[in-house]
């Protein structure tokens, strides 16, 4: 009886070892998805604030030279020199 106790006894203790052991896997394997997931939830998230910022870099660098060049042309209109071309090109022919 007192053999059948010690046998019962031990197969206790290794369930239970085993038993720790695997929660102790399971928990550090969650901790590692969560990781990578949280890494990916980051890396999407930079990912469209990168490509937003890039939209308005594009966007400004078009107004930009669109203001440019109308600020170019208005200025040879309001002084004379577009008037000056045309009639300047008219002439010469």
């Amino acid at each position: 009886m007192t053999e059948l106790k010690n046998q019962n006894t031990e197969l206790e203790n290794t369930v239970l070892k085993d038993n720790r052991e695997t929660r102790n896997v399971l928990n550090a394997q969650m901790e590692k998805l969560f990781t990578l997931t949280e890494n990916a939830m980051g890396y999407q998230s930079n990912r469209s604030a990168q490509q937003h910022e890039f939209k308005i870099l594009k966007w400004n660098t078009i107004a930009h030279v669109v203001f440019k060049v109308c600020g170019a042309f208005s200025v040879l209109g309001a002084s004379g020199g577009i008037i000056y071309m045309i009639i300047e090109y008219f002439i010469s022919k």
